[in-house]
C-alpha cells in the first residue's frame, strides 16, 4: 500500500515537473511550484491534523520528500525536511517525529535556527510522551548550546514554570534561582542590546509570577538606574507605580510614582493614563489632589 502512494505522489510530480520544463522554467522556479503543491496538502493537515486521512497524509510527506530528491541543495530544502517531521509530530507519532527532526540536524547543520526549533521539538515529544527528564535533557543541550537564543531563554522560565505547575515547589525555586542566574550574567555581558533587554523582562515576570513585589520594584528600579533616558526606563517608572496602586494597595505611594512619571515623561504615551490614576487616586484622598502637577488634568 505504501509504494502505491508513493507512486501517485511520484507521478504527479513527474507530470508537474514535465509541464514546467516544456515551458522553459528555471530550476528554482520548478522547486517554488512543487512546494506550492506540496504546501497546499500540508496546510490541510495543519488546520485539522486529527482528521487528515492517512493517504492524504502519506503524499503530503511524499511530496516534501520527491522535492528533497529532485532539488537536495534547495535554499528551503531543510524547511522541507521540518515540515515532514511535523507532520509526523501533528499526527502523535512522535518516534518518527524525532527521527526525522534529528535527520534535519545532520543533514543541515549550518542552518542554526531550524536545528534549534528542531531541538525543541524533539523535546515536546518526550513531553507528549510523559518522559520529562528525557525533555528536560533536549531543553538543557539548548541552554547550553544557544545560551543568547531568546528561546533558550524562554526555557529557562519554561523548566521552573512546569515544575510549578505540577507542585513541585523545591524543583520549581531551583529552576527560577538558576533561570535568574543565567539572565543576570546575560544582563552583564550584552549591555545595550536586545539581549539586555529581554533577560530584564524574564527576570520581573519570574518575580512578579512568585509575587516577590520587593524584588520586582528592585528590578524595575535598576532597569531606570541603567538607562535612565530609555523608553524602558519610563514603562519601568509607571509600572512601579502601577504596582504600589494595583499589588502592594497603597495608593499615595503610587500616586507619588505616578507623579514622578508624569513630571519626568510629560510627552510619553503612558502619561495619560498616568493622569486618570492620579486623579481617580486624588478622589479617595483629596489631599493629594492639590499636589496634581498644573496641566495634567484630564477632566473637561
Amino acid at each position: 500500500m505504501n509504494n502505491v502512494f508513493r507512486g501517485i505522489t511520484s507521478r504527479v510530480f513527474i507530470c508537474i515537473i514535465g509541464l514546467l520544463i516544456l515551458s522553459g522554467c528555471s530550476k528554482e522556479y520548478l522547486a517554488e511550484r512543487m512546494y506550492w503543491y506540496a504546501n497546499k496538502l500540508y496546510a490541510e493537515i495543519i488546520k485539522n491534523p486529527d482528521k487528515a486521512s492517512e493517504i492524504k497524509t502519506k503524499m503530503t510527506i511524499g511530496a516534501f520528500q520527491d522535492i528533497l530528491r529532485a532539488y537536495p541543495e534547495w535554499d528551503n530544502a531543510s524547511q522541507l525536511q521540518f515540515n515532514i517531521a511535523n507532520i509526523y509530530f501533528l499526527k502523535k507519532k512522535y518516534p518518527q517525529a524525532r527521527k526525522e527532526f534529528r535527520k534535519l540536524q545532520d543533514t543541515y547543520p549550518e542552518q542554526i535556527n531550524m536545528c534549534l526549533q528542531s531541538q525543541i521539538a524533539i523535546g515536546r515529544t518526550y513531553e507528549m510522551e510523559k518522559k520529562w527528564n528525557k525533555a528536560l535533557a533536549c531543553y538543557q543541550k539548548i541552554i547550553t548550546d544557544y545560551p543568547v537564543s531568546y528561546p533558550a531563554m524562554q526555557l529557562l522560565r519554561y523548566i521552573g514554570d512546569y515544575y510549578d505547575a505540577y507542585k513541585q515547589d523545591d524543583k520549581a525555586q531551583e529552576a527560577y534561582a538558576q533561570a535568574i542566574n543565567h539572565y543576570e550574567r546575560l544582563i552583564h555581558d550584552y549591555v545595550g542590546t536586545q539581549v539586555e533587554l529581554v533577560s530584564w523582562e524574564f527576570i520581573i515576570d519570574i518575580y512578579k509570577k512568585q509575587k516577590q513585589y520587593d524584588k520586582t520594584l528592585e528590578t524595575l528600579q535598576r532597569i531606570i538606574d541603567a538607562h535612565p533616558e530609555s523608553n524602558r526606563a519610563a514603562v519601568a517608572l509607571y509600572e512601579i507605580a502601577t504596582m504600589y496602586s494595583d499589588a502592594l494597595k497603597k495608593p499615595e505611594q503610587a500616586f507619588g510614582y505616578y507623579k514622578s512619571f508624569v513630571t519626568k515623561y510629560p510627552e510619553h504615551k503612558l502619561v495619560k493614563s498616568a493622569k486618570t490614576k492620579m486623579e481617580s487616586i486624588a478622589l479617595s484622598f483629596p489631599m493629594l489632589e492639590l499636589k496634581i502637577p498644573s496641566g495634567t488634568r484630564t477632566t473637561e
